[in-house]
């Protein structure tokens, strides 16, 4: 730490000289700019420009690994992401995969091309400030549709509602990929914001992990349709249909509940919740799972081990929601 005496010129204006070996390191001169943030009442953030615009934008060279280049580039904040030929004279090879994560990936567009090069911006301003609260809640709502709609897929054989839900992960995948961002932004602000601590944001990166292990499960789910759908056509589950939607229902109803108790940062609600799982629902899935497994022949029986890991998933979501508050 050094200190800096205040000067003040016939203006009024106050002046303090830079610490020498910073303007070295930096290779400051005169005339160059320098950007001033107020980060609370009492401190400033003083940096040169040009480490902004590096930081800002990054430059990818074609290779068999441009997708997980740019993905990563996406994740760690990168603005302004080039992708560029490592011959000029030879023209861009991956083209199409380059788009399409562009379309993967939430604020990021494609801005301009050429046969060589492809310029993408990330569109959305302000990210540091971004709430990641709401892009959670919604990418929790996506993936507990999902399971709903997986778990009606696998009863009733329907192949189009489970194309659906498979189709609907990548939703929950974009916005997963947003959140991540978002969350890195601010932990590079985080010694600068007093009101950011790093254990929310360990949280929350946590949870929407969590959001997006939920839409995995449900597409899992309705791969399963997919395969047999010729065999689940035929309703073999028709029996325990109304058992298994209701508690499914029931499940589901406690995401919303552990996420109301994450938000609050209630523990007792939490380990309400929890408790609700492993003392009542819990022992239904399994009293259920049992009571088919006695009736049921194969091949049908050969699912059950699926359908029950389908609700159990739910269950120990919750169970894990609930540790985060505790």
């Amino acid at each position: 730490m050094e200190w800096r005496r205040v000067q003040e010129i016939r203006s009024g204006t106050k002046l303090i000289s830079l610490p020498k070996q910073w303007v070295e390191e930096n290779q400051i001169r005169k005339g160059d700019s320098l950007m001033i943030r107020q980060i609370d009442p009492w401190r400033l953030l003083i940096y040169p420009v040009k480490v902004i615009e590096e930081r800002l934008q990054v430059v990818i060279k074609e290779s068999p690994l441009v997708r997980r280049e740019i993905l990563a580039a996406y994740l760690s904040g990168y603005d302004i992401i080039k992708v560029v030929s490592p011959d000029e004279n030879t023209p861009l090879q991956h083209k199409k995969t380059i788009r399409s994560l562009s379309r993967e990936l939430v604020g990021l567009e494609v801005l301009s091309e050429s046969a060589n090069e492809i310029e993408m911006h990330f569109l959305i301003t302000g990210e540091t400030n971004l709430d990641p609260w709401p892009y959670l809640v919604q990418a929790f709502r996506i993936s507990r549709n999902m399971k709903r709609d997986a778990l009606d897929s696998l009863l009733e054989g329907k192949e189009n509602l489970a194309t659906e839900v498979i189709a609907r992960d990548d939703e929950v995948n974009r916005l997963y990929f947003l959140i991540v961002r978002i969350l890195k932004s601010m932990l590079r602000e985080l010694e600068l914001s007093p009101s950011l601590q790093l254990v929310d944001l360990l949280d929350w990166r946590m949870l929407a992990a969590y959001a997006e292990d939920l839409g995995d499960s449900a597409a899992a789910t309705a791969n399963l349709t997919l395969k047999h759908a010729t065999l689940l056509r035929h309703r073999p589950f028709k029996p325990w249909e109304e058992s298994l939607r209701h508690l499914n229902e029931r499940l589901l109803v406690l995401i919303d509940d552990v996420l109301t108790a994450f938000k609050k940062k209630d523990p007792i609600m939490a380990q309400n919740l929890k408790s609700l799982w492993n003392e009542s629902l819990r022992p239904e899935v399994e009293t259920l799972s049992e009571e088919m497994a006695l009736k049921l022949s194969p091949p049908i029986s050969a699912l059950l081990p699926d359908v029950k890991r389908h609700l159990m998933k739910i269950g120990h979501l919750v169970e894990d929601i609930s540790d985060l508050v505790t």
